[in-house]
């Protein structure tokens, strides 16, 4: 583009979904939609416990600093 050239932008519309690749829902991907339906089927199967502190030993303590 020269100088003498201008570009121009426009903004999205809020609310407004764009064609093509954000637009597309999982039924354009089958695979895609396959693995989000395992997760999904995985998450409301299964209990899922995360280890969590907020009390440690002494030699935690001393080994954190």
């Amino acid at each position: 583009m020269s100088a003498s050239q201008s570009a121009t932008l426009t903004a999205p519309t809020p609310g407004v979904i764009a064609d093509g690749f954000f637009g597309a829902g999982l039924g354009g991907d089958p695979d895609v939609a396959r693995i989000v339906a395992k997760e999904l089927s995985r998450q409301q199967s299964h209990l899922e416990l995360i280890a969590s502190e907020n009390i440690v030993s002494r030699a935690v303590m001393e080994a954190a600093g």
